[in-house]
Formats: structure tokens, C-alpha cells, sequence
């Protein structure tokens, strides 16, 4: 199955946009910052694609876009749907390229290859859609879980974070292994 055959409803996709944004409140990606991804190809076609696909911001590297990555498609609380479409968006753009060495190409060479891949395939929008809300995510994730560096995004975009800032005790991890014990209000009803 290739992502040009899995189609995600519009409302489905702005649902998990929104879920994340909410759990965005409260990222965790301790397990992701242990230990460095090991480099391989994919990475570097990783972050060559996020570097064209988001010209100009600091740098990629800096934000630990591969870390954040790494750890969003390793954790069983992030939205399946959208796991699914960046693994097979992946999959599909290096089938696209064949033997051609993104990482290589240069910035305008890249531009114009990913334009004409997410022109030839409406589909691989979705990938590059998740991409960028990744990116975005890690540029504002709290530098204490290892990700955004030295406040890199947060400087890029003049963002001041708002209190209080994950501490232990009270980061995504813990408010994930207490969640069991709160009641969960699904709607107003409920209240």
C-alpha cells in the first residue's frame, strides 16, 4: 500500500492537528534525547527534505528536528493516521527519487524536484503537511526535553514560553502515566 492510495479525511486530518496542538501543551520527548538517532540515509534525506521544505529557519539540526522525528514515530500516543503517512510519504519520495542523492542536490535543485513531486501527487501534500508540523512542534517543544536547543526556535520566532515550564514530576511522560487516575471530560455534558 503507497501513500497515493490512502486517503485521510479532511476532517480527520484537522482533528489530529488539533490534538496535537494540545498535547504540543505537554511534549515529551525524554526517550528520544537519551541517545542520538543513528545517522543513515534516511536522516540526511530527512533533513535535507525539511530543510527545503522550511528555507531559512536556523537550522534544522539545532532544533533536533531528526530527535523529535525519531521520537514521534516511536511513540504509541501519537496519532497512528499521521505515523502511517509520514512513514509511507517517506517511502513513496524515495521510490520518486530512485538513485538521485537528495542531500546532495543543491537547495534549488531540491526546490524544484520536491515541487514537482508534490505537484505530480496530491497525496504527498499530506506528507509534507506532517513534515512541517513536526518541524514546527520542535521548534517550539521546551528545551528541557532535549529538543530545541539552546531556545533556537523560540529565538527565531521571539516566543516566550508560558509558565509553569515542564519540571520533573510534571512533564508529558508523567501527565501520561496519570492519566488513569483523572477523569476525562469528553464533553460539556460531561461537566
Amino acid at each position: 500500500m503507497t501513500l497515493h492510495r490512502r486517503h485521510i479525511s479532511r476532517r480527520r486530518f484537522l482533528k489530529g492537528i488539533l490534538a496535537a496542538g494540545l498535547f504540543s501543551a505537554f511534549p515529551a520527548v525524554m526517550t528520544c534525547c537519551s541517545e542520538a538517532p543513528r545517522h543513515t540515509s534516511r536522516h540526511g534525506l530527512l533533513a535535507a527534505v525539511a530543510d527545503t521544505l522550511f528555507p531559512g529557519f536556523p537550522d534544522i539540526m539545532q532544533i533536533r528536528f531528526l530527535y523529535y522525528y525519531e521520537w514521534t514515530m516511536n511513540d504509541p500516543h501519537f496519532d497512528a493516521d499521521i505515523k502511517e503517512i509520514l512513514r509511507l510519504g517517506l517511502a513513496d519520495f524515495r521510490r520518486y527519487l530512485g538513485e538521485k542523492d537528495f542531500a546532495a542536490m543543491a537547495a534549488d535543485e531540491r526546490e524544484k524536484l520536491l515541487e514537482n513531486y508534490l505537484r505530480k501527487y496530491e497525496d504527498a501534500g499530506a506528507w509534507a503537511g506532517g513534515l512541517l508540523r513536526l518541524i514546527w512542534e520542535a521548534a517550539l517543544l521546551d528545551p528541557y526535553y532535549g529538543i530545541n536547543t539552546d531556545e533556537v526556535g523560540w529565538k527565531w520566532l521571539h516566543h516566550r514560553p508560558g509558565r509553569p515550564r515542564p519540571a520533573p514530576g510534571a512533564a508529558y511522560e508523567d501527565l501520561l502515566s496519570m492519566r488513569e487516575h483523572l477523569e476525562i471530560i469528553r464533553s460539556p455534558e460531561d461537566l
